[in-house]
């Protein structure tokens, strides 16, 4: 049987203190999240690539989770292509965004899933669409310009066209 201050004796070794504080004085000098929350930044900057480092999806450090997200709410588009219809990851997924004044796109912001290791932003593809209107032509070209440069995997060069048929889609649909 373990007892809370073998547990913590055992983890203080296992951390290796150095400074001589057992890993409950450790814990208990953090200050209370909930005190003080931290500011986590958006989301391209939340996820971690592998290439960046492959033990870590995020920015979290140990002891922190996210409690609130703020989604703003305006009109979009999100879609899920699956082999299945419950319960499965997105061979692709696709979210547009489209903020217009005039006919004219202000603001657009497209995003992948499934594409990638983390969600993928299509930054090309919305410097593109500023200033233009939506319509097939252009919704088509900014699917091809989020893809330019992809490479697919062995099995997988199917996701291409599908990510940009699916983006087309999107913004047609988001204004």
């Amino acid at each position: 049987m373990v007892v809370k201050s073998d547990l913590i004796e055992q983890l203080s070794r296992k951390r290796g203190l150095a400074d001589g504080r057992r890993a409950d004085e450790q814990i208990e000098s953090r200050p209370d999240p909930i005190q003080s929350p931290a500011q986590v930044p958006k989301a391209e900057k939340f996820f971690v690539l592998p290439s960046v480092d492959y033990k870590r999806e995020n920015i979290l450090t140990g002891g922190e989770i996210v409690t609130e997200i703020i989604v703003p709410a305006p009109k979009g588009f999100y879609y899920k292509v699956r082999e299945r219809l419950a319960w499965d990851h997105a061979i692709v997924a696709v979210a547009t965004i489209v903020e217009s004044s005039g006919g004219a796109v202000r603001d657009a912001r497209v995003v992948m899933g499934g594409v990638a290791p983390i969600p993928w932003r299509a930054g090309k593809a919305e410097e593109f669409l500023r200033g233009k209107a939506i319509n097939e032509a252009n919704a088509r070209r900014a699917g091809e310009i989020a893809l330019e440069g992809a490479k697919s995997l062995k099995d997988n060069s199917y996701k291409i066209r599908i990510a940009q048929d699916l983006i087309q889609r999107g913004l047609l649909a988001s204004v």
